[in-house]
């Protein structure tokens, strides 16, 4: 409640969880919180996902498999000898 008035979920204020400066928009704030991540502004959104390496491998033609992890992509690859 603020001043009297029950606040809608739509008025709650979100501020960026990294930089700590700038409003984040309502939508973004609610995908956020869906997928389970930081709340960020998009200027930090978009820093952090450069920090992640993605590679999407195709599994004997049949399904894809998206890899974060190097050592991961190493195991999958069967020609790999060492």
């Amino acid at each position: 409640m603020q001043g009297g008035k029950i606040m809608h979920e739509d008025d709650a204020k979100h501020i960026c969880q990294m930089c700590y400066w700038e409003l984040v928009p309502h939508a973004r704030a609610r995908r956020c919180i869906s997928d389970k991540v930081l709340i960020t502004c998009e200027k930090c959104g978009e820093e952090a996902s450069k920090k992640v390496k993605r590679c999407v491998v195709n599994m004997n033609k049949v399904a894809y498999m998206m890899v974060t992890d190097l050592e991961t992509l190493k195991q999958l690859n069967p020609k790999r000898t060492t």
